[in-house]
């Protein structure tokens, strides 16, 4: 970072990012001048961010996965799981009126298939630009608050935000490549977008995707 920089995040948490070595004296100094402009970027978002969704996990309930809302089909059997069919989540379980078992269910379902597919794209963008990208790169996944990946250049490591499995597959494929760039250039430079630009022509489209629909979902 060259500047101090304030960002709220989706869900109302003020993210600050400064030069390293930056006096925190100097940070609560920006932070005190900007309040008032803090405060009204707070309301604002909070005040767009969707409602929390209670579920119920009963059949015709609607989850979002990978940028579309599927249709959740409950039924009742002895080999409990999950599976995905086009536009349905089919989930089995033993008691048909077990909350918390279903819940479980959905949960482990949802993890694993956000290891596979961020995994997945995220090496596949590495294979794809292989010239550009010669190391050998590391993955985390995780949630976080705020941003949706992130990167530590020296031990060429990229962190993905668990949440990414309820975006569509070309917005993972554009923070992937942002973070990828990363590598190259350090920092939000001209050089940067330039790289940036000719890996994902549809970079601005992307982040004002996931700018204008935070994904607050859980399931």
């Amino acid at each position: 970072m060259k500047n101090i920089r304030l960002r709220i995040a989706g869900d109302g948490t003020l993210c600050v990012s400064a030069p390293m070595r930056t006096p925190i004296s100097e940070v609560e100094r920006v932070v005190v001048k900007n309040v008032e402009w803090i405060k009204k970027a707070t309301a604002k978002t909070v005040a767009q961010r969707p409602t929390e969704i209670k579920r119920e996990y009963y059949t015709d309930e609607k989850f979002l996965y990978l940028g579309a809302e599927r249709t959740l089909v409950v039924a009742q059997g002895r080999r409990e799981g999950v599976e995905i069919q086009d536009d349905y989540i089919f989930l089995t379980v033993a008691k048909l009126d077990d909350f918390d078992r279903k819940k479980k269910l959905l949960d482990k379902w949802y993890r694993t298939q956000t290891e596979q597919i961020l995994s997945q794209r995220f090496y596949a963008q590495v294979e794809r630009f292989r010239a550009l990208f010669p190391d050998e790169y590391a993955l985390k996944i995780r949630s976080m608050v705020g941003r949706w990946g992130s990167c530590m250049i020296t031990k060429k490591t990229v962190t993905l935000n668990s949440k990414l499995i309820y975006a569509d597959a070309s917005l993972i494929d554009f923070v992937i490549l942002h973070e990828l760039c990363h590598f190259k250039y350090k920092n939000h430079d001209k050089d940067f977008y330039t790289l940036l630009s000719r890996l994902c022509p549809r970079h601005k489209e992307c982040r004002k995707a996931l700018t204008n629909k935070i994904i607050y979902y859980s399931h």
